[in-house]
């Protein structure tokens, strides 16, 4: 979106959440938050390894290997293609002013170049 669009109060919040203190993932990696809501769910109400493909107007999630599972509600958190497609058709209601983002992770062999929690930007105005 152009910068005129854009949320100031989310990039406050980001940008201080960044400037206080560190932010990180936790030492088991992203899985370990998915692990941790899975936690209290009683067994076998998970289907994991299983592909999801296409979702009913009924709330029936239909599998890539011929199964179905009805739910009371369903969230389809993923991006706008995908979405599109376990949906069968465009997003009801479209998004206003919808906004893309992308995550770059850049990673090193060794030693951080610096001790301190600083945040690295990007000065010569050229992107990535």
């Amino acid at each position: 979106a152009d910068l005129p669009a854009q949320s100031s109060p989310l990039f406050d919040f980001v940008f201080r959440s960044l400037a206080l203190g560190p932010t990180s993932l936790p030492r088991a990696g992203i899985q370990a938050l998915s692990d941790a809501m899975a936690r209290p769910v009683p067994a076998g109400a998970i289907r994991l390894n299983t592909a999801a493909a296409r979702i009913g107007g009924d709330n029936a999630v239909h599998s890539a290997d011929g199964g179905m599972v009805r739910a009371r509600a369903v969230v389809v958190a993923t991006e706008g293609p995908a979405a599109v497609r376990l949906l069968g058709g465009e997003l009801v209601p479209k998004p206003e002013g919808d906004r893309g983002s992308t995550t770059l992770y850049f990673g090193f062999e060794g030693r951080a170049p610096v001790e301190e929690p600083l945040l690295m930007l990007n000065g010569e105005g050229k992107g990535v």
